[in-house]
């Protein structure tokens, strides 16, 4: 008997999920997430994965917002809490692919193919 449909579950440790369930999973459009360490994703989800367009927060100030494939970041924004920013392409959690990387002054950057965060 797998729940589907909206609803809440909450852990002892803190961590919350409220939104859309399919099978016992998180599936569906606008679900959040906030772990233990206050980590927040919002977002769509399917079969119990990050998927599609979402957006995540943690508490040192940096984010993501951007596309997601199978749990991980795909396509997106990082911005860090001093204002460096990634744009771009990722593979298995890595910069990868088109993107650029600004520092926080704005006057150093670096653009063009990414591999294995290099």
């Amino acid at each position: 008997n797998a729940v589907s449909g909206k609803g809440k579950l909450s852990w002892k440790n803190g961590a919350v999920y409220n939104g859309q369930f399919s099978q016992g999973r998180y599936h569906g459009l606008n679900g959040c997430f906030v772990d233990k360490s206050g980590r927040k994703y919002q977002g769509s989800w399917v079969q119990g994965q990050k998927d599609g367009s979402g957006r995540e927060t943690w508490l040192t100030g940096m984010t993501y917002v951007g596309s997601y494939l199978q749990g991980r970041h795909n396509f997106g924004r990082l911005t860090m809490p001093d204002g460096s920013m990634y744009a771009g392409g990722w593979h298995k959690g890595k910069r990868s692919g088109r993107g650029i990387h600004l520092k926080p002054n704005r006057d150093t950057w670096h653009c063009g193919m990414w591999k294995n965060d290099e």
